[in-house]
């Protein structure tokens, strides 16, 4: 070969390419804690995204449906594509998953109120699936990808597919359990929603750190976005907003959201209103006097007062507490059992609840009463989270339960909600021959039958004579209150719902909820338009 077709040939021949330096492999021990992090991350993205939609949607079954289907959805899709991605530049492209996955958890907070502004006027369920994708899709789809990116890692290090398998899904498992345990008795009681997104966001952050074993430039870049984002989200949620509507206490938790929300009338009244996951559950007027707004804690009190004064009074479930001030005009000896330890500190310290003459009990309605020895004259039934009643309560095998608490002759008072007669009745109906088979004799009292409302229900054995009543005898909150100015005429429904083909509660068949699922969303609805859509109107978040 001369010269000439030498050089030829090294013109034709390309350059090697020079491979961008690639991450170091990690050992075993960054892998698993990659995956710890990842299924910690996992659980409280879960659990705080399903808590933002609760503000504004609520609790109810079919909300929590929807939730978890499109969770389980997301993470299949992530578990599918992260597969794809582990064929290769698998070190780099999981690197690139956990930055995302820190931007999107926080990039949710600063977005969050104002995805509830766009879906304001659409159908709930729409709003609700729009929502959700939104809030949950993008986290939960990386948090997918990256058990299969870790399980090729470990595949690379020459170790059993299967076993390596197993012990990535074994460590993030035991990340989401450790995760559960910290949110639900101590994180979220604690530091609400906000503070826990943002620890979320910068532990991902961690976990990026922990592959490279250092902050590069771009690793130092994306640090700072996380904290200038994170610091403008907790600004943005927890400014102090006026404009006659001021949330005077807030909390997070596992069993819901409370606020306390200040709602002034003029220069000298406000209202005080207790809402629990968006929904109102008192309304005063914030005096020491607390009259209530709402009607059927007066209904209660007219037909609680047919008991004499001594009756040993118990009320299952306490809100702010309207119910059991009206009762204790008349009745010293009150005994309060409330799920929520929260509401009953609300209660004292926001609902002008204080009293020595009361008792209160932080247990669950159906347990307290399965395991008490003492039995009552009065007993009653006030038990809402947000829009939701429990359902097992008030079946077959909880009212035998409860009639071993009953002393001879004694009254059971039920507040419900929903609609008496037309179309949505078949809760109300159900509940009243559950009521007739646990052999109760049942009278009840609504405002307006063919509409969405409150309904008491008066369980007891025989016919009671309501006519021992007086209106002078009320104490003076349901003496003025307007609806009850024709109690003694009109004081109990005469009306015979149809009971035909109709089943009785029982605890193998919790359907309450979704019997009355129709009055539930209209209830939610209205909730949306006169207090959640106020709120962001103003500038206010719905979370802490």
């Amino acid at each position: 070969m001369n010269k000439k077709t030498e050089n030829k040939n090294r013109i034709k021949q390309k350059p090697e390419a020079v491979k961008a330096p690639d991450l170091l492999a990690p050992d075993t021990r960054t892998i698993l804690l990659i995956a710890l992090i990842e299924g910690f991350s996992l659980i409280f993205v879960e659990i705080l995204s399903a808590k933002i939609l609760n503000a504004y949607f609520g609790s109810s079954m079919k909300v929590w449906t929807v939730v978890l289907s499109l969770t389980l959805l997301f993470l299949a899709l992530g578990y599918f594509y992260g597969g794809k991605l582990a064929n290769e530049n698998r070190l780099r492209n999981l690197s690139r998953v956990l930055a995302f996955s820190s931007i999107a958890v926080c990039l949710t907070l600063i977005f969050s109120n104002a995805l509830f502004g766009i879906v304001a006027g659409m159908e709930f369920f729409t709003a609700l699936i729009i929502t959700a994708i939104f809030l949950l899709g993008p986290q939960l789809f990386l948090f997918g990808c990256i058990s299969p990116l870790l399980v090729r890692l470990f595949n690379d290090k020459q170790e059993d597919v299967v076993y390596s398998s197993g012990r990535v899904y074994f460590v993030s498992t035991a990340g989401g359990i450790l995760g559960a345990l910290l949110l639900g008795y101590f994180l979220l009681d604690a530091f609400g929603i906000t503070i826990n997104y943002i620890l979320v966001s910068l532990l991902l952050y961690g976990a990026l750190y922990s592959l490279y074993g250092k902050i590069t430039k771009t690793g130092g870049i994306l640090l700072g976005f996380l904290i200038f984002i994170n610091l403008i989200s907790y600004n943005r949620i927890n400014q102090k907003n006026e404009g006659g509507m001021t949330v005077v206490y807030e909390s997070e938790g596992v069993m819901g959201q409370i606020k306390v929300i200040d709602t002034r009338l003029d220069a000298k009244f406000s209202l005080r209103s207790l809402a629990i996951n968006g929904i109102h559950q008192s309304k005063i007027m914030n005096i020491p006097e607390a009259y209530t707004f709402w009607n059927y804690p007066h209904l209660i009190n007219f037909f609680a007062r047919i008991k004499p004064a001594e009756s040993q009074t118990l009320v299952l479930g306490l809100g702010g507490g309207s119910v059991v001030k009206e009762l204790n005009s008349k009745f010293p000896d009150i005994d309060v059992v409330e799920l929520d330890k929260r509401i009953i500190t609300v209660a004292n310290e926001y609902f002008y609840l204080s009293s020595n003459k009361l008792k209160f009990f932080n247990d669950d309605a159906r347990t307290y009463l399965r395991k008490c020895r003492k039995k009552y004259d009065l007993v009653v039934y006030d038990l809402l989270t947000g829009e939701t009643q429990p359902n097992y309560v008030f079946t077959r095998e909880a009212l035998t339960e409860m009639k071993k608490r009953l002393n001879k002759d004694a009254l059971v008072i039920v507040n419900y909600q929903g609609i008496v007669e037309g179309e949505g009745d078949l809760a109300f109906r159900t509940l009243y021959k559950t009521f007739r088979e646990a052999g109760f004799t049942v009278n009840f009292k609504s405002k307006e039958q063919h509409r969405f409302g409150d309904i008491v229900f008066v369980l007891s054995h025989g016919n009671p004579d309501y006519s021992k009543v007086k209106l002078a005898d009320l104490n003076e909150c349901c003496r003025r209150a307007k609806n009850m100015q024709d109690i003694e005429q009109k004081n109990i429904s005469n009306f015979v719902p149809d009971l035909t083909g109709i089943e009785v509660l029982t605890d193998d068949k919790p359907r309450l909820e979704l019997l009355n699922s129709n009055a539930i969303y209209e209830w939610r609805h209205s909730m949306r338009q006169a207090v959640s859509n106020q709120m962001l109107g103003l500038g206010q978040s719905l979370f802490r």
